[in-house]
């Protein structure tokens, strides 16, 4: 937990937060691949979002994480495949056509932010393979870093 205490009010049920975070992820290793390098962490997202306290309106982890803090403290939360997801699968694989990723991203080893319709499940995927016509990625889950910093209280 970081300093740069705001007042005396911590987080606590019921509260409005408002959070600043930084989302960064790696690809979980696979214990069948031995003299494989180590994975890069890549920074998905940056930005903020509110929610309430105590309503269910985020993961556990991260209001657990929370609770306590004062204005400008931090804290992070990992997620890794074995705390939520399934382990490394050698065959969850997608291969997509090259125009479906963007040209950023056209290379082995980045990261792929998606978002079901609706905008609220994230899920993040690896380039694997960059054919001439297809890209193949990787489906397997991802450890994530959540570094989150209160940035009001209301």
């Amino acid at each position: 937990m970081n300093s740069g205490r705001s007042g005396d009010r911590r987080v606590e049920r019921g509260d409005k937060v408002e959070v600043e975070y930084v989302l960064e992820a790696r690809q979980a290793p696979n214990p069948a691949a031995r003299g494989e390098p180590p994975r890069r962490t890549a920074r998905l997202e940056t930005g903020r979002f509110r929610y309430r306290h105590g309503a269910d309106d985020v993961e556990p982890e991260i209001e657990a994480a929370l609770v306590g803090l004062h204005v400008g403290e931090s804290q992070v939360v990992r997620l890794t495949p074995e705390q939520d997801l399934a382990p490394y699968d050698p065959k969850a694989r997608a291969t997509v056509p090259r125009d479906a990723v963007p040209a950023d991203s056209r290379h082995e080893g980045a990261h792929l932010v998606t978002r079901d319709p609706v905008g609220s499940e994230l899920s993040v995927v690896e380039v694997r393979e960059v054919g001439e016509h297809e890209i193949v990625l990787d489906l397997n889950p991802l450890e994530l870093t959540l570094q989150m910093t209160v940035a009001s209280l209301g």
